[in-house]
């Protein structure tokens, strides 16, 4: 039932992405420091002020590049260098946006901390270091890029949590494996204030009347908010408060962990291989030397 519900919620955003798109798939461009550490499976969430407040689904990361079918949305990788990032897809999260409203971003600035970590539950040892990196840029218009970074009010926040990737080639599979998490956060309330607004007018009118009128209109608010994002009775529509507030909250986690090369999976085997390879070898050269002998 529940499954059903969600998928309700969703149709009107789909129409309107369709409708705003001509059927094409909009891009969510991310940059390159990101998308070049990741590959294969991954559960993406996203949580908006707009219906139906969350989706989420998995998708496969190939080339730097992720289809997001339920929305019609590509999350694409940057160029190494690119400055301005496409941010048109981001209207498919919030139904009625202006086309003009958000079109680029640029990234400003990071912070990157890194933590030794022994070991880390499914990772077998291999984690030893833990990394944890945001990019902090802003919403910007083409041709006003870099010279904006100091002036104008941080609106995009991009963290990443993995393993040191730090004298890896960025095209090397084991390079494509070291981020476990990504959170991408949009203030983007040129987008979304059409879906907040919507939400105070209906408060307000809840907060009119009698009592018990108040308290039902808390309690129906409630329920339709536990069945479009399973947040349980929180009333406010979002199961994180950014959300509520007017941001946009992707959050992409991998699936699976780091898979290890060829000679890390088989090392053992080969060895035990090669050494027993090795022993009948000897054996056969000792049994012909008794041979020999005995002939003799």
């Amino acid at each position: 039932m529940l499954t059903m519900m969600r998928g309700f919620l969703l149709v009107p955003l789909l129409f309107y992405a369709f409708f705003t798109t001509g059927g094409r798939a909009v891009n969510v461009q991310l940059p390159h420091q990101i998308t070049s550490r990741m590959s294969g499976e991954w559960g993406i969430v996203v949580q908006t002020p707009c219906r139906p407040f969350i989706i989420g689904e998995t998708v496969t990361f190939t080339d730097g590049t992720a289809y997001m079918q339920s929305v019609n949305v590509n999350f694409t990788g940057a160029l190494e260098g690119t400055v301005e990032h496409d941010a048109s897809g981001l209207r498919a999260f919030a139904a009625g946006a202006d086309e003009e409203a958000v079109k680029h971003y640029i990234i400003c600035g990071e912070r990157l901390n890194a933590l030794p970590t022994e070991y880390r539950p499914g990772f077998e040892g291999e984690m030893r270091m833990t990394q944890l990196v945001e990019y902090v840029g802003h919403f910007s218009k083409p041709g006003n890029a870099a010279s904006e970074c100091g002036t104008i009010q941080p609106s995009v926040f991009i963290r990443a949590i993995g393993s040191d990737a730090r004298g890896l080639k960025s095209d090397s599979w084991r390079a494509k494996q070291t981020l476990q998490y990504v959170e991408l956060e949009f203030v983007a309330n040129s987008l979304t204030a059409s879906c907040v607004h919507k939400k105070d007018v209906t408060e307000d009118e809840g907060s009119q009347g009698s009592t018990n009128r108040r308290n039902a209109g808390r309690r129906r608010r409630g329920h339709r908010v536990s069945r479009g994002v399973g947040a349980g009775n929180n009333p406010q529509g979002a199961t994180d408060q950014r959300a509520y507030e007017g941001s946009i909250i992707i959050g992409l986690t991998r699936r699976k962990p780091p898979e290890k090369g060829f000679y890390e999976q088989y090392s053992m085997s080969i060895f035990f291989g090669v050494a027993m390879f090795v022993f009948r070898i000897v054996q056969a050269f000792k049994s012909y030397r008794r041979e020999s002998s005995a002939a003799r």
